[in-house]
């Protein structure tokens, strides 16, 4: 069995160098653009909320594509956890640039 002291321990251990807002903001958007492929770049963020282990970060990316001139525009939910990057996810669907 393991005990709490040793889970907390083990977290701890795992732990990204992600420790203010604005670099949950950074991370996020370097994420996310790389994830989104080349072209990509974030656009807007949107909403940062902070919660008890880290950030979830929202915002738009606009997704280019190759060979051509017209793009996409997206919305992304990041959530960093513990000083790291631990979830990307971009919605399929188009959204309006504002």
């Amino acid at each position: 069995l393991t005990s709490s002291k040793n889970k907390k321990t083990a977290s701890a251990a795992n732990r990204g160098n992600i420790n203010s807002e604005d670099a949950a903001v950074d991370a996020c958007a370097t994420a996310t653009e790389r994830q989104a492929g080349n072209g990509s770049s974030v656009n807007d963020i949107t909403q940062v909320d902070k919660n008890t282990d880290g950030w979830d970060v929202e915002g738009l990316i606009e997704q280019r594509y190759s060979g051509r001139e017209d793009s996409d525009a997206h919305r992304f939910t990041c959530s960093v956890r513990y000083g790291a990057v631990e979830h990307i996810y971009i919605d399929e669907q188009s959204a309006a640039l504002n």
